[in-house]
């Protein structure tokens, strides 16, 4: 799913954006309790940046995915999630 119109450092943000693109609650919520352990705590992981998440099986959303994790550089975070909705797939790049 493409972040890019998107402020990636805004958690609510991030929220409108993915129930506005048909991602269920518990999609979201599985999603955004990932990234609040990860992406948004920096004592984790310094500088991040390239977001991508996508509902594994949606081409369109598996496709921009795909060419974000290509296109990042340094260190990546990439895992996938069960929700009660179906498999996500949550991922950024770190440590630039």
């Amino acid at each position: 799913m493409q972040l890019d119109s998107i402020n990636t450092s805004s958690k609510s943000a991030i929220r409108q954006h993915l129930l506005a693109n048909g991602w269920t609650a518990a999609q979201v919520a599985t999603a955004m309790g990932h990234l609040e352990v990860t992406y948004f705590r920096e004592s984790a992981y310094e500088n991040t940046s390239d977001l991508r998440l996508a509902r594994v099986g949606n081409e369109s959303e598996e496709a921009d995915y795909q060419a974000i994790q290509l296109a990042g550089c340094c260190g990546s975070h990439d895992e996938r999630r069960f929700t009660v909705d179906g498999e996500i797939a949550v991922g950024f790049n770190f440590g630039h």
